[in-house]
């Protein structure tokens, strides 16, 4: 499919794309296993077939790597390249999180219950302070903690627990 250049003609690329979409199928499926349910299969997809339309346009023959073990590579890197371009949190933030939901379930499985927000800090030798400007992901329920507030009597305060729970009104200085 290689021209004497290592060069592709245009009806080649197109054989190309149709021999190897249900590779850039399976891998976008096989990612779509370990990401969250707001991440659509087809963006992952149309994100990878960038990415093997790139590995077609870039391969070169004399570099001795067969085409797909090259395109899988590309195609997966496309694909990590597009959720970190449309994510709105920071790497960092999010392994940030990912330590704090291990420490959670770590001490859920050792406490039975789930830990308070010293516990936490504790667990995983940290500040107080620190633990509570890590965010939460979307799908772990907000930490509940007592009210700071000098003239509140609220037992809790957390910004949305469910509809209809007393908050402290001054929940934006806790």
């Amino acid at each position: 499919m290689y021209t004497a250049t290592g060069k592709t003609e245009k009806n080649e690329k197109n054989e190309l794309l149709t021999l190897y979409m249900p590779m850039v199928k399976r891998l976008a499926h096989h990612m779509m296993g370990r990401l969250p349910p707001s991440v659509e299969e087809d963006d992952m997809v149309q994100a990878g077939m960038i990415g093997l339309l790139d590995a077609i346009s870039r391969y070169d023959v004399d570099q001795s790597a067969q085409f797909e073990a090259y395109a899988i590579q590309r195609i997966r890197g496309s694909m990590i390249d597009e959720l970190r371009h449309s994510d709105w949190m920071p790497r960092s933030a999010r392994q940030s999180m990912r330590k704090i939901e291990k420490a959670i379930s770590a001490l859920q499985h050792q406490l039975g219950r789930q830990p308070s927000e010293s516990e936490i800090a504790r667990f995983m030798n940290l500040p107080l302070d620190r633990t509570r400007t890590i965010p939460f992901s979307t799908n772990s329920p907000p930490m509940k903690r007592a009210c700071r507030c000098r003239n509140c009597s609220m037992p809790i305060c957390a910004p949305a627990l469910s509809p209809g729970s007393k908050i402290c009104p001054n929940v934006k200085n806790c």
